[in-house]
């Protein structure tokens, strides 16, 4: 197969009087040297993994379900809760890994029991003004992980290595005292 790179390089050991061998070798380690340049650029850009990083304006649900105990005539429920926050995440990637780093999160809440005992009490929903936190998160091709809790992840766009829409979903971990009866979810758009 003729390689327009390669004819300039033969023809000028050629004319520099190399024998048929040495034309061969330096054809195939020209051939093989662009082959390796060619896979590492190929393999640098399919191996960096798109990024969350910089200001999202994000939605985030969790449902805990609720379970009964009944214990002869006793009747007890489990503690559960209904949020819904709305406000950003800022995204900051570690420089030594960008699919790892802090989110700060700056976000309001409402929330409540889905589910209330007729006991003379209230449990009506709230809202909370916003709020910040910062946690710890990483990211794979399928998943991000905040604060240590594990979610599924699809993203959409990406520009210039920066996810623009991001969604995620998962099931929380119990506490010790509940076992893990939250389902969560939530989006992410780049601003």
């Amino acid at each position: 197969m003729r390689h327009d790179f390669i004819w300039p390089i033969v023809t000028a050991l050629k004319s520099a009087g190399a024998k048929r061998g040495a034309l061969a070798l330096a054809a195939v380690a020209v051939v093989s040297a662009g082959a390796a340049v060619g896979q590492t650029a190929l393999t640098a850009s399919t191996a960096t993994p798109p990024k969350l990083s910089g200001i999202y304006a994000m939605t985030f649900t969790s449902v805990c379900q609720a379970y009964l105990t009944i214990n002869g005539s006793s009747v007890s429920y489990s503690s559960q809760w209904t949020s819904m926050h709305v406000g950003t995440g800022t995204f900051t990637p570690s420089k030594a890994d960008p699919t790892q780093g802090t989110l700060a999160l700056n976000l309001a809440k409402a929330s409540g029991p889905p589910l209330t005992v007729n006991n003379g009490g209230g449990g009506l929903f709230t809202r909370t003004a916003p709020a910040t936190k910062s946690v710890a998160y990483s990211t794979t091709s399928t998943s991000v992980t905040i604060d240590g809790i594990p979610y599924d992840a699809a993203h959409g766009t990406i520009v210039s290595g920066v996810i623009q829409q991001f969604t995620f979903a998962g099931v929380e971990p119990g506490d010790g005292v509940d076992p893990g009866n939250c389902m969560s979810s939530g989006v992410g758009i780049h601003q």
